[in-house]
């Protein structure tokens, strides 16, 4: 076997990931005591795996750059358009090639390679430093670009071929890339540089991988002691990970002893202790990405991404929960009113008409507010909170409780209640209660993974009581109008929805919108009536003022780099991937408008807005409200239009599709051009040569001259070609041997084998292109999506390793 002094590897052994914290003599098989020669890498053996999107291209040169990205003017050939596969590199102990990149067309991928390669292999690329060449081609997405020399024809050309690597989420490709760095001669550095921008420090700290090197030892080496025994040493999923110390913790700590030291710093440092969260982020340009469950992976790869980024130490700032009342009142702030939820009745049709043939139709719904959005669902999919205290109509009028309050999580000087240590001492009731805080979680989720529509308080003027108009309701008379109660009615009918020819105008009130279009809604009756009204009115208010307030930050920060880099407009939306990193690090980023609520998972919405989409590569882009929540994407109708383009105005936005995000992949750049029509965008050549992009303005003031590559996005999911898979692919062989042996013998085999449908590999998926208004929305929701697909992925099976 091969042994290259002083160079670490990012190897895995036995299914644990061990880093290259290992160093030379376990990831070369070089080792000098018993423990690492007990693992040693062998031919043929798995050191690193995962599941990637591939892209194939090429260059007719015959090398690129070392600092070769997006931003290349080189011209690029597409030889194959977006495919999954299994990554595998293996280690074949060649002195000259130690590993190997495989790509698989199958989840189920060999252990060890044999001399005969398996069918399932689509590439097969060797690493050679003196010939493969990696670098971060998207440093938004991450998607790695590898490329080496053509070598079709067993005769080397002036080809280059192309493969851009897009992994599911943005720290595994942090790791692939720093493995194929080190693996491809990159120099390791065994410190990090670490930047404070409120301080405007620098630090240089140095990682401990010797003991971290130990600690991943010493658990290889117990789990092998227990196989060897037969025990069963399948960690706890709640369980966190044994580690000798937290890296996130150790780099933070160390960071803040070296500040305070300083008299400066010091009584920053010393607030920052006792008041502030802090947390490590990537920065590149205005773009803030936070590191969530950090591992000695994500600090060990940070040396290759100091070419294109900045590992900042800051306070992690949430979502604010407070907004600037607008003019007269700018001075003032509102906090976020609680939400409210409740079975309503619509009196209003879609179109926003109130009567149809003189008839007044009505439907029931389950109403829910969700930040500015008043969602609405089907009462077969209601779920209201579950009350401590249980109610019943039945009881006298006197002791009827019509509203109640539910907090999963009371506060007390901005801290949890019951988790203060007073107040609640057991801990089975601790478990309780924070089981019912989940459950309220989750509750929320559903409502609005099964929502129908929503209705923006934003577009809504007035929130007010019944209002009769003598032309419209002139057939509509005064009564009870729609019952609440459907005991009386028969089995079966349908109560959800009807026809009432009256309405009660003390149970009724209305939402008057900005297109003049009005919603009437029906209550349980007055006293709850006039809940709904209120507390619709505050939140209108506030989530007015609120996403204001969020555009005019974007506006600001904008402006504000424009200053700072003496750049145009049209120059800004290029600097932040085609600038080099000492130019484009002169940015000014601010951690609000990139803040940690997406990790933290604190709101039930991760992010919301509007975005053009359009499903083919001929259609044209539609307007639609896109929302993200809990690993999913819905997209509701922005506009509706009538055949000749006119648009037509609605109460509501109807929920038009929902994408599970698990088995999707996001990439952007220039990697979208192979989904994009090609047409001539230029005009007024004369005025603006060279310029390819319309300059826009927004309803809320927003402007942009991004062009559409950096605007637009791809969401890529499979076909629906599946094949069938092992539920455990081992276990599955095992049995498939002992079936063979019972069938010889003539005993009746179990059915014991359980499979399931996954994803077929190797063939073309469906595009989904997104355009957002300009390059920094697009950014936003980039991350924010690249975040939420490596979040849910993990649960899901990525590939079987057999034997």
């Amino acid at each position: 076997m091969a042994h290259h002094h002083g160079e670490d590897f990012d190897v895995v052994i036995d299914g644990q990931s061990v880093l290259g914290a290992l160093g030379p003599d376990l990831a070369n098989g070089g080792g000098q005591t018993a423990d690492a020669e007990r693992y040693k890498l062998k031919r043929g053996q798995i050191v690193k795996v995962d599941r990637v999107l591939v892209s194939i291209k090429s260059a007719n040169v015959r090398s690129l750059p070392s600092d070769f990205n997006e931003a290349d003017p080189t011209p690029l050939d597409v030889v194959e358009r977006a495919r999954e596969y299994v990554a595998v590199t293996r280690y074949f102990g060649n002195e000259e090639v130690p590993f190997c990149l495989e790509l698989y067309k199958s989840l189920i991928v060999p252990a060890i390679s044999t001399e005969s390669p398996p069918s399932s292999i689509a590439c097969s690329i060797p690493l050679d430093r003196k010939f493969v060449g990696v670098n971060l081609f998207s440093s938004l997405d991450k998607s790695l670009a590898l490329w080496t020399p053509d070598m079709k024809g067993r005769k080397k050309n002036n080809r280059t071929m192309i493969y851009i690597l897009r992994f599911r989420s943005p720290s595994t490709s942090i790791a692939w890339y720093g493995f194929l760095r080190g693996v491809l001669g990159g120099k390791i550095a065994k410190d990090i540089i670490l930047q404070v921008p409120d301080l405007e420090a620098s630090l240089k700290i140095g990682i401990p991988w010797d003991d971290i090197r130990e600690h991943n030892m010493r658990i290889l080496l117990e789990a092998q002691e227990n196989e060897d025994a037969g025990a069963n040493h399948a960690q706890d999923v709640t369980s966190p990970r044994r580690t000798v110390l937290d890296i996130t913790e150790y780099t933070i700590q160390t960071a803040l002893d070296i500040l305070e030291k300083v008299p400066e710093y010091a009584e920053t440092v010393r607030y920052w202790r006792e008041r502030e969260r802090l947390g490590l982020a990537w920065r590149r340009y205005d773009r803030i990405e936070w590191l969530h469950d950090v591992t000695e992976q994500h600090i060990y790869a940070a040396w290759a991404l100091r070419k294109t980024h900045e590992l900042e130490l800051r306070p992690q700032v949430h979502y604010a929960t407070f907004s600037p009342l607008p003019k007269p009142r700018a001075a003032q702030s509102v906090a976020e009113p609680p939400p409210i939820e409740g079975f309503l009745i619509r009196l209003t049709q879609h179109s926003g008409n109130t009567t149809r043939l003189g008839r007044l139709f009505y439907k029931q719904f389950y109403f829910m507010c969700h930040d500015n959005m008043l969602l609405f669902g089907k009462p077969h999919h209601a779920t209201p909170p579950a009350f401590e205290k249980p109610f019943s109509l039945t009881e006298g009028s006197g002791t009827r409780t019509f509203i109640h309050e539910f907090t999963p999580y009371p506060m007390k000087e901005g801290k949890i209640e019951w988790l203060d240590g007073t107040r609640v001492r057991d801990t089975h009731k601790l478990k309780e209660l924070d089981d019912i805080a989940l459950s309220e979680v989750y509750r929320r989720l559903y409502q609005i993974l099964t929502s129908s529509g929503f209705i923006d308080l934003c577009d809504v003027v007035e929130v007010r009581k019944v209002e009769r108009n003598a032309n419209i309701d002139s057939n509509i008379g005064v009564g009870d109008g729609v019952n609440f109660n459907n005991s009386g009615r028969n089995d079966n009918s349908n109560y959800e929805d009807g026809v009432v020819t009256e309405f009660d105008d003390d149970r009724v009130f209305e939402l008057v919108l900005k297109s003049g279009l009005v919603v009437r809604l029906q209550a349980f009756n007055k006293i709850t009536r006039d809940e709904w009204i209120s507390r619709l009115d505050e939140l209108r208010i506030y989530w007015q003022a609120r996403l204001e307030a969020d555009a005019r930050a974007l506006t600001r920060l904008k402006a504000d780099n424009l200053e700072q880099l003496h750049i145009d407009e049209e120059m800004e939306s290029h600097i932040g991937e085609a600038a080099s990193k000492w130019e484009a690090l002169r940015g000014i980023a601010d951690p609000q408008i990139y803040n940690v609520c997406p990790l933290s998972f604190c709101r039930s919405i991760t992010m919301k807005g509007p975005l053009f989409f359009k499903l083919r590569k001929q259609a044209s882009f539609k307007l639609n409200y896109i929302v993200i929540c809990h690993g999913h994407l819905l997209i509701y109708e922005e506009q509706s239009r009538t055949t000749s383009g006119v648009e037509v105005p609605k109460i509501y936005r109807k929920k038009r599709d929902v994408i599970p995000l698990k088995e999707c992949y996001a990439y952007s750049g220039i990697l979208t051009e192979a989904d994009l029509m090609q047409h001539n965008n230029s005009f007024n050549v004369s005025a603006a040569p060279g310029m390819f992009s319309m300059p826009r303005i927004y309803a809320d003031g927003t402007t942009a001259s991004d062009d559409e590559f950096s605007r637009c996005f791809v969401l890529w999911r499979a076909n629906a070609a599946a094949e069938l898979a092992p539920r455990d692919a081992s276990a599955a062989f095992d049995k498939q041997f002992r079936k063979k042996s019972k069938a010889a013998a003539g005993v009746a085999s179990d059915s014991g084998d359980r499979f399931y449908s996954i994803n077929r590999l190797g063939v073309s998926g469906t595009p989904l292109m997104f355009m957002a208004r300009s390059r920094m929305e697009k950014e936003m929701w980039v991350s924010v999506i690249t975040d939420e697909i490596g979040r849910v992925q993990e649960k899901s099976v990525s590939h079987h390793v057999v034997s």
